[in-house]
């Protein structure tokens, strides 16, 4: 995964940017997320952008997903005028862990 820490304004290594995931790497990327303890992912750009591929859909269209061990489910999705937020939750499959209420917004 290619990803950076960027400092916030009241604490260094507050986020982490990234490039939208490549099929080859979205087990990396989930994985990221889960050790990084991530509860909010901003999309910045469409899948798709005059006509061009900009990001592949890194998250399940409905319902679960498998990515390596990480379990990712769609629990909501609304769709608003200007953006999509995108509720998840994500489960380990080594530690029955889970954790609620990531959201992804375009």
């Amino acid at each position: 995964v290619n990803a950076n820490y960027i400092d916030g304004f009241q604490r260094a290594n507050a986020y982490i940017g990234t490039q939208g995931p490549l099929p080859c790497t979205f087990d990396a990327f989930w994985r990221m997320i889960w050790e990084q303890g991530v509860a909010i992912i901003v999309m910045i750009t469409n899948l798709v952008e005059r006509g061009r591929r900009k990001c592949d859909m890194y998250w399940p269209k409905e319902g679960t997903e498998i990515y390596g061990l990480i379990q990712v489910k769609l629990i909501k999705e609304d769709i608003l005028a200007m953006y999509t937020v995108r509720t998840l939750s994500i489960l380990h499959s080594k530690t029955k862990r889970k954790k609620h209420g990531f959201n992804e917004r375009l």
